[in-house]
Protein backbone atom coordinates (compact mmCIF):
# COMPACT_ATOMS: atom_id res chain seq x y z
CA UNK A 1 0.00 0.00 0.00
CA UNK A 2 1.14 4.13 -0.76
CA UNK A 3 2.95 4.96 -3.57
CA UNK A 4 6.46 4.79 -1.92
CA UNK A 5 6.36 1.16 -1.61
CA UNK A 6 5.44 0.52 -5.12
CA UNK A 7 8.16 2.95 -6.13
CA UNK A 8 10.67 0.67 -4.31
CA UNK A 9 9.19 -3.08 -5.37
CA UNK A 10 7.64 -2.17 -8.91
CA UNK A 11 9.49 0.59 -9.99
CA UNK A 12 9.26 4.02 -11.31
CA UNK A 13 5.89 3.57 -13.69
CA UNK A 14 3.38 2.19 -11.41
CA UNK A 15 4.51 4.63 -8.62
CA UNK A 16 3.27 7.22 -10.75
CA UNK A 17 0.08 5.70 -11.55
CA UNK A 18 -0.40 4.38 -7.51
CA UNK A 19 0.41 7.88 -6.47
CA UNK A 20 -1.89 9.50 -9.39
CA UNK A 21 -4.56 7.22 -8.33
CA UNK A 22 -3.96 8.02 -4.82
CA UNK A 23 -4.26 11.43 -5.70
CA UNK A 24 -7.14 11.36 -8.28
CA UNK A 25 -9.23 9.48 -5.50
CA UNK A 26 -9.53 12.47 -3.15
CA UNK A 27 -9.25 15.71 -5.85
CA UNK A 28 -12.03 14.27 -8.16
CA UNK A 29 -14.58 13.81 -5.46
CA UNK A 30 -13.86 17.06 -3.86
CA UNK A 31 -14.37 18.82 -7.02
CA UNK A 32 -17.10 17.10 -8.96
CA UNK A 33 -18.87 17.97 -5.70
CA UNK A 34 -18.28 21.45 -5.59
CA UNK A 35 -19.28 21.65 -9.51
CA UNK A 36 -22.64 19.24 -8.84
CA UNK A 37 -23.54 19.87 -4.99
CA UNK A 38 -27.56 20.95 -6.27
CA UNK A 39 -27.96 16.92 -7.43
CA UNK A 40 -26.72 16.03 -3.68
CA UNK A 41 -28.11 18.64 -1.68
CA UNK A 42 -31.10 20.03 -3.61
CA UNK A 43 -30.44 23.87 -2.49
CA UNK A 44 -27.73 26.44 -2.86
CA UNK A 45 -25.04 26.41 -0.06
CA UNK A 46 -23.47 29.38 0.84
CA UNK A 47 -19.52 29.15 -0.20
CA UNK A 48 -18.06 28.44 3.49
CA UNK A 49 -20.52 25.65 3.43
CA UNK A 50 -19.45 24.21 0.26
CA UNK A 51 -15.88 24.18 1.59
CA UNK A 52 -17.20 22.44 4.56
CA UNK A 53 -18.75 19.75 2.36
CA UNK A 54 -15.38 19.73 0.35
CA UNK A 55 -13.21 19.12 3.20
CA UNK A 56 -15.67 16.39 4.88
CA UNK A 57 -15.26 14.71 1.47
CA UNK A 58 -11.92 14.81 0.83
CA UNK A 59 -10.82 13.85 4.78
CA UNK A 60 -13.32 10.79 4.27
CA UNK A 61 -11.28 9.84 1.23
CA UNK A 62 -8.10 10.26 3.33
CA UNK A 63 -9.41 7.93 6.42
CA UNK A 64 -10.94 5.46 3.43
CA UNK A 65 -7.15 5.16 2.31
CA UNK A 66 -5.12 5.12 5.60
CA UNK A 67 -7.84 2.59 6.79
CA UNK A 68 -8.81 0.42 4.31
CA UNK A 69 -11.69 -1.95 4.46
CA UNK A 70 -10.06 -3.88 1.72
CA UNK A 71 -6.65 -4.56 3.63
CA UNK A 72 -7.91 -5.33 7.40
CA UNK A 73 -8.06 -1.08 8.10
CA UNK A 74 -4.44 -1.31 7.71
CA UNK A 75 -4.23 0.90 4.53
CA UNK A 76 -1.29 3.50 3.54
CA UNK A 77 -0.42 6.93 5.39
CA UNK A 78 -2.67 8.90 3.21
CA UNK A 79 -0.28 11.54 2.03
CA UNK A 80 -0.93 11.43 -1.75
CA UNK A 81 -4.74 11.39 -1.04
CA UNK A 82 -4.28 14.39 1.25
CA UNK A 83 -2.30 15.96 -1.74
CA UNK A 84 -5.68 15.47 -3.62
CA UNK A 85 -7.42 17.19 -1.24
CA UNK A 86 -5.25 20.08 -0.17
CA UNK A 87 -5.09 20.28 -4.16
CA UNK A 88 -8.81 20.78 -4.46
CA UNK A 89 -9.66 23.40 -1.91
CA UNK A 90 -6.30 24.85 -1.83
CA UNK A 91 -4.41 24.68 -5.31
CA UNK A 92 -2.16 28.23 -4.61
CA UNK A 93 -0.85 26.93 -1.05
CA UNK A 94 -0.47 23.75 -2.51
CA UNK A 95 2.31 25.17 -5.04
CA UNK A 96 3.94 26.68 -2.01
CA UNK A 97 4.07 23.25 0.40
CA UNK A 98 5.04 21.32 -2.44
CA UNK A 99 8.50 24.08 -2.04
CA UNK A 100 8.79 22.56 1.35
CA UNK A 101 8.25 18.95 0.59
CA UNK A 102 11.00 18.71 -2.66
CA UNK A 103 13.09 20.48 -0.39
CA UNK A 104 12.80 18.28 2.33
CA UNK A 105 13.48 15.84 -0.20
CA UNK A 106 15.90 16.96 -2.17
CA UNK A 107 18.51 17.61 0.43
CA UNK A 108 17.72 14.32 2.60
CA UNK A 109 16.37 11.50 0.13
CA UNK A 110 13.82 11.11 2.72
CA UNK A 111 10.30 11.00 1.53
CA UNK A 112 8.59 10.82 5.06
CA UNK A 113 10.45 13.67 5.69
CA UNK A 114 9.16 15.22 3.04
CA UNK A 115 5.82 14.41 3.52
CA UNK A 116 5.56 16.06 7.03
CA UNK A 117 7.15 18.34 6.42
CA UNK A 118 5.13 19.80 2.97
CA UNK A 119 1.74 18.68 5.12
CA UNK A 120 2.61 20.58 8.66
CA UNK A 121 3.77 23.44 6.08
CA UNK A 122 0.44 23.66 4.97
CA UNK A 123 -1.69 25.48 7.95
CA UNK A 124 1.71 27.48 8.43
CA UNK A 125 1.06 28.70 4.66
CA UNK A 126 -2.57 29.60 5.22
CA UNK A 127 -2.27 30.92 8.30
CA UNK A 128 0.69 33.78 6.88
CA UNK A 129 -1.95 34.12 4.11
CA UNK A 130 -4.59 35.22 6.63
CA UNK A 131 -2.45 36.79 8.77
CA UNK A 132 0.43 38.40 6.48
CA UNK A 133 -1.90 39.09 3.48
CA UNK A 134 -4.79 39.78 5.18
CA UNK A 135 -6.61 37.23 2.93
CA UNK A 136 -9.89 35.54 4.38
CA UNK A 137 -12.44 33.80 1.98
CA UNK A 138 -15.45 32.13 2.81
CA UNK A 139 -14.48 28.87 4.58
CA UNK A 140 -11.00 29.67 5.02
CA UNK A 141 -10.90 29.38 8.50
CA UNK A 142 -12.12 26.01 8.09
CA UNK A 143 -8.97 24.85 5.40
CA UNK A 144 -6.88 25.92 8.38
CA UNK A 145 -8.62 24.02 11.12
CA UNK A 146 -8.73 20.73 8.59
CA UNK A 147 -5.04 21.82 7.59
CA UNK A 148 -4.10 21.66 11.55
CA UNK A 149 -5.59 18.37 11.61
CA UNK A 150 -4.20 17.27 8.40
CA UNK A 151 -0.87 17.67 10.16
CA UNK A 152 -1.46 16.07 12.75
CA UNK A 153 -2.99 12.84 11.05
CA UNK A 154 0.61 12.41 9.04
CA UNK A 155 2.27 12.84 12.46
CA UNK A 156 0.47 9.81 13.41
CA UNK A 157 0.43 7.89 10.63
CA UNK A 158 4.77 8.37 10.71
CA UNK A 159 5.18 7.87 14.15
CA UNK A 160 7.40 4.82 13.05
CA UNK A 161 8.77 6.48 10.56
CA UNK A 162 9.82 9.07 12.28
CA UNK A 163 11.21 6.80 15.01
CA UNK A 164 13.73 5.68 12.29
CA UNK A 165 14.53 9.01 11.15
CA UNK A 166 15.71 9.63 14.95
CA UNK A 167 17.04 6.27 15.16
CA UNK A 168 18.56 6.54 11.70
CA UNK A 169 17.18 3.64 10.26
CA UNK A 170 14.74 5.39 7.81
CA UNK A 171 15.22 4.01 4.32
CA UNK A 172 16.35 6.85 1.71
CA UNK A 173 15.82 7.71 -1.91
CA UNK A 174 19.57 7.76 -2.04
CA UNK A 175 18.96 9.26 -6.01
CA UNK A 176 16.74 11.77 -4.80
CA UNK A 177 19.16 13.33 -2.65
CA UNK A 178 20.81 15.59 -4.82
CA UNK A 179 21.21 18.87 -2.89
CA UNK A 180 24.27 18.13 -0.35
CA UNK A 181 24.33 21.03 2.52
CA UNK A 182 27.34 19.22 4.30
CA UNK A 183 30.80 20.28 3.75
CA UNK A 184 32.28 16.93 5.05
CA UNK A 185 31.26 15.74 1.88
CA UNK A 186 32.71 18.69 -0.76
CA UNK A 187 35.02 18.51 -3.26
CA UNK A 188 38.00 20.32 -3.19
Amino acid sequence: MGSTNVFRVLGTKWGIVVQAIDIFKAWFPIVFFAHNYDMFVGQELAQDTLVLYQLAIGFTAMFGHIFSVFVKFKGGKGVNTAMGLILAVAPAETGVALIFFFSALLSTGYISLASIAGSCSMSLIVMARMKLLDYNAPGYDYILYFFILLAVVVLVTHKANIKRLIGGTENRFDKLKIINFSKKNERK
